[in-house]
C-alpha cells in the first residue's frame, strides 16, 4: 500500500475488495512535532541551496572563479619578486622553531595566523589545478567516451576527487609510515603534546585548503540528492581539522584523514568506470568499494573511536596550559567525541545507501551510486525549472498588455 499523508490508499485487487466504508488506518501513528519540524527545517535548506546553485551570481562566480585564482598567484609571485612585506607568507611555511631533546635537535613548527596565508595560497592553487585537470584531462577524456552533457559534468568531478584522494592518499601514507600508530592506537595519545614537523604542517594545512575548496566549490558541483548531508560533511570536517590543528590533536587527525581518503580513492573510481560506461569494471570496483566502506569507515574509524573514548582518559592528564602546548579538558574531549560521533552517523547515513545498492545489485538490476540523480531527474528538474521561467514571462506580458491599452484609450 502506497501512503501519502498518512492516508494508505490500496488499489483494489478484487470486486469483493472494494467498500464504501471511509479509510481510517488505525496503525499509523500521528506525526511528531518534532519529525515534521526537522524535515521542514531540511527541506527550507535544501531549497535555499538548489536556489542558490541555479542563481546568475553562482553562474557568473562558476565561469570566473578560477580565472581569480590565476590573478590572486599571479599577483603573490609578483609581490615577492617586487619584494613587498609579507609576500613570503603565502608559500612558505612559518613559526619553524626546533626541539632541542637528549642533545638531538627535533624538527618543529607552530601555529600562528601566518598559516592563514598559505592556506589562501593553497586554495587558489587547488582551484587553477582542478581548472587544469578539467580542461586538458577530464573533458577531452569525456568526449573521447562520449557523455552527455549531465554525464560528463558528473565524470569530471568524480575523475578531479579520484586524482586527489589518490594523491593524499599515498602522500600521507609515505609521511606517516613509520609511526608506531598505524597498529597501536595508544600511540595517538601517548607523548602529548607532539613536535609538528615540516611534513605533518604541510599535510594538514593542505588538507585543510582542499575542504575549504570543497566547501566553497559545492555550490557549483552537479545536483545530489543528499545534498543537505554532503554540506554538513564539509563543515564538520573543516571544523574538526582546525579544532584538532589547534589543540595539537594532528596524530589523530592525520589517521583519520588517511583512512577516509582510502575508501574515497576506491569510491571515486567506482563512479568514473560508471560514468565512462565500463559497466563490467565498474560493478567490480563497486562491489569492492562496498568492502572498502565497511573496513574502513566503521571498522578503522570506530577503534579510533573507541581509542578516544576509552584510552585518552587514561594516558592524558587533564591539564590546560596552552603555553606548554597542553590543551585537554573534559568539555574538549566531549566536543572531540561528539563531533566523531556526528560523523560515523553521516557515514552510516550513507551506509544505508549503499545497501540500497547491493540491494538492486541482487535483484539483478545495475549497481551504482544511490546519491546520485539520474539524468531522467535531473531532465525533469530543468524542465520543471524552465515552464516556470515560461510561467513567469507570460505572466508578465499578460500584466503588460492593459497597461498599454489604457494609453491607447487615453491617447
Amino acid at each position: 500500500p502506497k501512503t501519502i499523508l498518512n492516508v494508505a490508499v490500496i488499489p483494489p485487487t478484487s470486486p469483493s475488495c472494494q467498500s464504501t466504508a471511509p479509510l481510517n488506518p488505525p496503525s499509523l501513528p500521528p506525526p511528531s512535532h518534532t519529525s515534521s519540524s526537522y524535515c521542514i527545517i531540511l527541506s527550507l535548506v535544501n531549497k535555499n541551496m538548489k536556489f542558490f546553485k541555479n542563481s546568475k551570481i553562482a553562474q557568473l562566480i562558476e565561469q570566473y572563479h578560477a580565472f581569480m585564482s590565476i590573478a590572486i598567484v599571479v599577483a603573490v609571485f609578483i609581490s615577492q619578486i617586487l619584494g613587498i612585506h609579507d609576500a613570503d607568507k603565502f608559500t612558505t611555511i612559518s613559526y619553524y622553531s626546533p626541539i632541542v631533546r637528549d642533545g638531538t635537535t627535533i624538527d618543529h613548527h607552530l601555529k600562528g595566523w601566518n598559516d592563514v596565508y598559505f592556506i589562501f595560497f593553497c586554495i587558489n592553487a587547488i582551484t587553477i589545478g582542478r581548472f587544469l585537470l578539467r580542461v586538458f584531462l577530464l573533458e577531452p577524456f569525456a568526449r573521447y567516451r562520449k557523455a552527455n552533457k549531465t554525464t560528463s559534468l558528473k565524470l569530471i568531478d568524480s575523475g578531479y576527487f579520484f586524482i586527489y584522494y589518490t594523491f593524499a592518499t599515498v602522500w600521507g601514507y609515505y609521511i606517516f609510515r613509520d609511526d608506531e600508530w598505524w597498529f597501536h592506537t595508544t600511540h595517538l595519545w601517548m607523548g602529548y603534546p607532539h613536535p609538528m614537523d615540516f611534513d605533518t604542517k604541510i599535510y594538514y594545512l593542505v588538507s585543510l585548503a582542499f575542504w575549504i575548496q570543497c566547501a566553497l566549490s559545492f555550490f557549483f558541483e552537479p545536483p545530489r540528492k543528499d545534498d543537505v548531508a554532503y554540506f554538513f560533511h564539509h563543515i564538520l570536517t573543516i571544523s574538526l581539522i582546525v579544532s584538532s590543528y589547534y589543540f595539537n590533536f594532528f596524530r589523530v587527525g592525520s589517521a583519520i584523514l588517511i583512512q577516509q581518503n582510502v575508501g574515497d580513492v576506491v569510491y571515486y573510481a567506482s563512479k568514473v568506470l560508471n560514468y565512462a560506461s565500463y559497466e563490467s569494471a565498474a560493478t567490480a570496483c563497486w562491489i569492492f568499494f562496498v568492502f572498502v566502506w565497511i573496513f574502513t569507515r566503521h571498522i578503522v574509524f570506530g577503534v579510533i573511536l573507541w581509542s578516544l573514548w576509552v584510552e585518552v582518559p587514561v594516558h592524558l592528564d587533564r591539564t590546560w596550559d596552552p603555553e606548554q602546548g597542553y590543551y585537554y579538558s573534559s568539555t574538549l574531549w566531549y566536543f572531540f567525541t561528539g563531533a566523531l560521533a556526528a560523523l560515523q552517523g553521516l557515514m552510516l547515513f550513507w551506509f544505508t545507501l549503499i545497501l540500497k545498492g547491493v540491494y538492486k545489485f541482487l535483484r539483478n538490476e545495475k549497481a551504482g551510486d544511490s546519491t546520485d540523480m539520474s539524468d531522467e531527474e535531473e531532465e525533469t528538474s530543468t524542465n520543471v525549472k524552465e515552464k516556470k521561467k515560461e510561467q513567469k514571462k507570460e505572466h508578465k506580458k499578460e500584466h503588460k498588455k492593459p497597461t498599454s491599452s489604457k494609453k491607447q484609450k487615453t491617447k
